[in-house]
């Protein structure tokens, strides 16, 4: 797996950090065209105790609007670990990434 894109993030705030990655998915039986990693860090005395959902991922064409759904679902792989698959093809992907 080649990792096409990766962004660090530290929110100072919660003391806590998020690394997402992005790659070209190698395996054909996964019907997705790229996945996202996303690893949440979190301190031992982080107040929520972790993070427990990622919702998925949306598009936006600027900050004040709502966003698309480019990817609905993100499997917890482990504790602050989570995978999304970006579908193949599918009529939001299609118009999102056309526009």
């Amino acid at each position: 797996m080649v990792v096409a894109i990766r962004a660090d993030a530290e929110i100072p705030e919660r003391r806590m950090t998020m690394t997402w990655s992005l790659q070209r998915n190698a395996d054909p039986n996964l019907p997705a065209s790229h996945t996202a990693d996303i690893t949440f860090t979190v301190p031992q005395d982080f107040l929520f105790v972790c993070v427990s959902n990622v919702p998925g991922i949306m598009m936006k064409q600027a900050e004040r609007h709502r966003g698309t759904p480019l990817a609905d679902l993100a499997i917890k792989i482990a504790a602050g670990v989570f995978l999304i698959d970006c579908p193949r093809s599918t009529p939001t992907a299609s118009a999102t990434c056309s526009s």
